[in-house]
């Protein structure tokens, strides 16, 4: 049971998480921008990952994984515009961020997105699911062509990994 909690967590976390940052575009201009600070960041993966800590529910936790994953392939996709102008900056409520500090804010998403799922990898199937979940996720944007977001997206994960080794080493030296 506990297997199957997760891996359904997992499967629906990424089906939400792959498209959720753009949420935005069903709330009123005045209310959420496209492209928010609230979903193309760090916030919602964080806020997950406090309800995953505090909880410790198996079903959560699936769905924190699937969701940061797949939230920073969308991520990965969103740091390349066609230009660094209007809609493409990340906005807090009316006011848009210049775009090297829109650039930041979207890689800081990724950054944490990843060494939060990678946080709560437990066992050999998160690693497999996840790795579906990747794929899934690169798949639903391949006609934007994948190459700068896939470059993004791994190097992101190899700083995720090392981030986690460095700073919470029991994370970084467990046995899966």
């Amino acid at each position: 049971m506990y297997y199957l909690l997760t891996l359904i967590g997992l499967v629906i976390g990424a089906k939400i998480g792959i498209k959720f940052a753009d949420i935005d575009r069903h709330f009123p201009e005045w209310l959420l921008h496209h492209r928010a600070f609230l979903t193309h960041g760090a916030i919602i993966p964080m806020l997950l990952a406090s309800i995953t800590t505090l909880t410790q529910i198996q079903l959560i936790r699936g769905f924190t994984i699937g969701f940061c994953v797949t939230n920073a392939v969308h991520l990965s996709f969103d740091l390349f515009p066609k230009s660094w102008r209007g809609y493409a900056l990340i906005h807090v409520f009316d006011w848009s961020l210049p775009p090297v500090a829109s650039w930041l804010w979207i890689s800081l998403g990724i950054l944490v997105s990843l060494l939060i799922a990678y946080i709560l990898w437990r066992n050999f199937l998160d690693i497999i699911v996840t790795v579906g979940s990747i794929i899934f996720g690169f798949s639903v944007y391949a006609h934007e062509g994948i190459w700068f977001p896939a470059i993004a997206f791994f190097t992101s994960a190899i700083l995720a990994v090392s981030a986690a080794s460095l700073f919470f080493p029991s994370v970084g030296n467990r046995k899966l």
